[in-house]
């Protein structure tokens, strides 16, 4: 079973007489959590986030590219049904593919 503490409750659960084993496990867990750090979990997300972005561009332009090729009608709903991209995401990138040449 889980349940979250503030630091303060943690802090008054100690200064109740508990039994040794029970006050170490809270003693611990109290330390690791005001000993994690979180930046790293930051960075990767962020870079996730990139990496994620910059795919669903790539999809985006490589289908634009194909479809003045094959001189067919572009627009967001046939960009997003080509590259299998979500149309939300097409609607937010697509007018810089358009008029980028």
């Amino acid at each position: 079973m889980r349940f979250t503490l503030t630091e303060d409750e943690a802090k008054e659960i100690l200064s109740l007489n508990l039994s040794t084993e029970l006050y170490l496990k809270i003693e611990n867990q109290l330390h690791q959590n005001q000993n994690r750090d979180i930046s790293k979990k930051k960075v990767s997300t962020q870079k996730a986030t990139q990496t994620k972005k910059q795919t669903a561009i790539n999809k985006i332009e490589n289908c634009v590219n194909l479809m003045r090729l094959e001189n067919k009608k572009i627009n967001v709903n046939s960009v997003s049904n080509e590259s299998k991209v979500a149309y939300n995401t097409v609607k937010k990138y697509l007018p810089d593919l358009i008029y980028k040449k």
